[in-house]
């Protein structure tokens, strides 16, 4: 009798997993060739707790050696005492850990190293930008692995009534997400390709493909008031930013630390950053905050509006951005100031580095967002 209850258990057990895999997602799915995408997984532990938590995210190798991610799947690893990720190969059967070879939070970007391998052949993806003549042209996105097991992607799928539509983790929700592109975006620091594919949580960091199969940019924000509209980085930032973080380990980008506000007739200065290169502006009045006690919206007097750097006139935020951008640390620019009575100020200021200066005085990563145009720390 007891037998006979094993073999109908056993016989059950299989034909549910045999009904179970006629929905797998995730076995439907030929990833085309030369994209090779990946789960990723973070653990950091909690610096007030000791608590461990793990991120999920995604990723795809560029060449043979580095993978590309956001920033923001792995920054709390990074700045957690245990800086290691884990990372699933496409086939959801091996995991291989690796390090953080550098990451940007200005356009959200980060490269992994894998530090084991195994015998899977990787071959460098084809990549180009788009512009408008590329409107409304057919973008595809694939999802990493699914780390869930059948018959647990099966109870989530039962227990769990309200999921994130397409969750990729889960093996009977993993699906190709299709769309098409609906415009392009300048934002401070980071232009943008505007897509509707519907990305939602766990495929930031997936490649955007065009019909070739060529990323055209990195998956990285959605719309939460509009579901199908999705966000990638383009490929332009992205090439810059793959050089100089395999170069320098960090994107060199040159840090005022200054709040600033957009107003009607240019840019204000609301406060400066303790410590930073603008410091010596509390002569005229401007209050120097801590770095990670800065929250932006803030609403201090603006006493003083900036004229121009090295002789170049700033009438907005973007503009600011790039008039130092392109500068080192330790190179030195005129900034002129006037204020509400007409006074004007002239002050040499010699800039850090923003990648260094928010290691040494904050955990807290800058991004700059579309209200970045309004308000921002530059």
């Amino acid at each position: 009798m007891k037998l006979k209850s094993l073999v109908v258990l056993v016989v059950l057990s299989v034909f549910a997993l045999v009904v179970l895999s006629l929905f797998d997602e995730r076995s439907k799915i030929k990833y085309p060739s030369g994209i090779t995408i990946v789960q990723i997984i973070g653990k950091f532990q909690d610096g007030l707790t000791g608590e461990y938590f793990d991120t999920s995210s995604s990723g795809f190798f560029i060449d043979n050696k580095y993978i590309a991610t956001n920033n923001h799947a792995v920054e709390l690893v990074k700045y957690s005492k245990r800086q290691r990720a884990e990372i699933t190969i496409f086939d959801g059967k091996d995991t291989h850990p690796a390090r953080i070879v550098g990451l940007d939070s200005d356009t959200d970007v980060a490269l992994l190293e894998p530090l084991s391998w195994c015998d899977i052949k990787i071959q460098r993806p084809c990549s180009r930008s788009v512009g408008e003549r590329d409107m409304y042209k057919k973008v595809i996105v694939y999802p990493h692995p699914p780390s869930m097991s059948l018959i647990r992607s099966w109870f989530d799928y039962i227990l769990n009534p309200y999921p994130d539509y397409g969750n990729p983790n889960n093996r009977l929700r993993a699906q190709v997400l299709r769309g098409y592109i609906t415009g392009f975006e300048d934002w401070i620091g980071l232009k943008v390709v505007r897509h509707l594919s519907g990305i939602v949580p766990g495929y930031s960091g997936t490649p955007l493909l065009d019909s070739n199969s060529c990323y055209v940019g990195m998956n990285f924000r959605y719309d939460r008031l509009s579901l199908s509209l999705s966000y990638a980085i383009s490929n332009e930032d992205l090439q810059q930013t793959f050089r100089e973080i395999r170069e320098y380990g960090y994107v060199r980008t040159a840090f005022l630390g200054l709040a600033v506000s957009q107003g009607r007739d240019g840019v204000y200065v609301l406060v400066a950053v303790k410590n930073g290169p603008t410091e010596i502006l509390d002569k005229y009045g401007v209050q120097a905050i801590e770095l990670k006690e800065v929250v932006l919206p803030i609403q201090p007097i603006a006493r003083l509006r900036i004229h121009s750097v090295n002789g170049t006139e700033v009438r907005d935020i973007k503009g600011l951005w790039t008039a130092i951008k392109d500068f080192k640390s330790g190179e030195i620019v005129r900034m002129i100031f006037k204020d509400s009575s007409g006074n004007v100020y002239e002050e040499n200021i010699k800039l850090v580095s923003r990648f260094h200066f928010l290691q040494k005085y904050s955990l807290v990563e800058l991004y700059f967002e579309p209200t970045s145009e309004q308000i921002a720390i530059i």
